[in-house]
């Protein structure tokens, strides 16, 4: 994520960093857990790909609710480089909760 979009997420609190990794707030991971918890509640189909990012998107303007004021050089970048922080940041989630190991270049899950 550009460096302005890192600002803008780190500022308004969904973003965080950790070492010197650039991920996903604790309090925006909430947002999208709950979220998905609902849709599968509702008995809606299985949560793919592009659905998971529309929920972060959605999690994110919510979060941001009269918050999104902000310089265009901040908003778009930050929005811009939403995916692979996602992407990064549900890895390393996946590690931890033993589901997955991360490769060099992918992501591996637990078969079982």
């Amino acid at each position: 994520m550009h460096p302005s979009g890192v600002q803008f997420g780190l500022s308004r609190g969904l973003l965080q960093l950790r070492g010197e990794e650039v991920l996903l707030s604790d309090e925006l991971l909430e947002r999208i857990s709950v979220e998905a918890q609902i849709h599968l509640r509702l008995g809606r189909p299985p949560i793919q790909g592009n659905f998971l990012v529309d929920i972060t998107v959605r999690a994110a303007q919510n979060a941001l609710g009269n918050q999104q004021q902000g310089q265009r050089q901040e908003i778009v970048p930050f929005f811009t480089g939403l995916n692979q922080t996602m992407y990064y940041s549900f890895c390393r989630l996946a590690e931890r909760a033993g589901l997955a190991h991360k490769e060099p270049r992918r992501l591996m899950t637990n078969p079982e």
